[in-house]
């Protein structure tokens, strides 16, 4: 089943409750997201212009403006590839590749978790010792 921008993003917040804010993976996350609004937002206006330029083209050619009505049909077909290929790419990138790097940056994100918990440890020990030292004169 594809991993959609939602499930990611409730997959992020998710596993954000259990790590710190600094870590790999909310980085990572945030950046896919970027990603993906990204995508749709440059979908969504490149579908708008060839809209309205296909809603005024027909009065361009009844009204005798061929050279006119020509452009704007090459820029019309310029811009439709343009918002094939975003869309194509957009929508069918490697849906196992995205979840093993979800993988991946999950269990970078947990040792590097385990590795501040292991250093807040090893500081409290060696405060604990020093002031056992300090209270044994």
């Amino acid at each position: 089943m594809p991993f959609s921008v939602t499930d990611f993003s409730e997959f992020t917040r998710r596993l954000s409750r259990d790590l710190p804010q600094d870590t790999y993976f909310h980085d990572m996350s945030l950046s896919y997201l970027d990603d993906a609004h990204t995508f749709s937002y440059s979908g969504c206006a490149t579908f708008i212009v060839v809209m309205c330029i296909a809603s005024v083209l027909p009065w361009l050619i009844l009204h005798r403006n061929m050279i006119l009505g020509i452009i704007v049909c090459v820029v019309t077909l310029i811009l439709l590839c343009f918002l094939c290929i975003t869309w194509s790419s957009g929508s069918h990138y490697d849906h196992q590749s995205f979840e093993l790097e979800l993988l991946r940056a999950k269990e970078q994100a947990k040792l590097l978790y385990d590795e501040k918990a292991a250093e807040k440890v090893a500081r409290e020990a060696e405060e604990k010792a020093t002031r056992e030292a300090e209270e044994k004169p």
